[in-house]
């Protein structure tokens, strides 16, 4: 029975552990600005990214790549250009639910 608990808890851990990787992720302003305008506008190139946020394309290229790697953006290659999207509903709803929240703790 002890032994049953703990695989539970450290099976439990493992999930955290991951979660508050993909957590850090949204730590960086840059990333939630990408995050903000492929919320906003569906889908984009990263030459659009680049020009929304006024940066040079490799700082934006580097912060898509960790988005992309966690899951949070994903990719799409039309001819020579590179669509960014969020990922899933799963991202849209996080982002909405952080978003509201934020927007809450602003007016206290």
């Amino acid at each position: 029975m002890i032994q049953y608990k703990f695989k539970k808890y450290f099976k439990n851990q493992i999930y955290c552990s991951r979660w508050a990787n993909y957590l850090k992720v949204f730590r960086d302003v840059t990333r939630l600005k990408i995050i903000t305008l492929l919320f906003d506008k569906n889908e984009m190139t990263v030459e659009e990214i680049v020009t929304c946020m006024e940066m040079e394309q490799s700082a934006i290229s580097h912060q898509l790549r960790k988005l992309k790697a966690n899951h949070i953006v994903k990719s799409r290659k039309v001819g020579k250009y590179v669509w960014y999207s969020l990922d899933d509903f799963h991202v849209l709803s996080l982002y909405q639910m952080a978003l509201e929240h934020s927007k809450e703790n602003f007016k206290k």
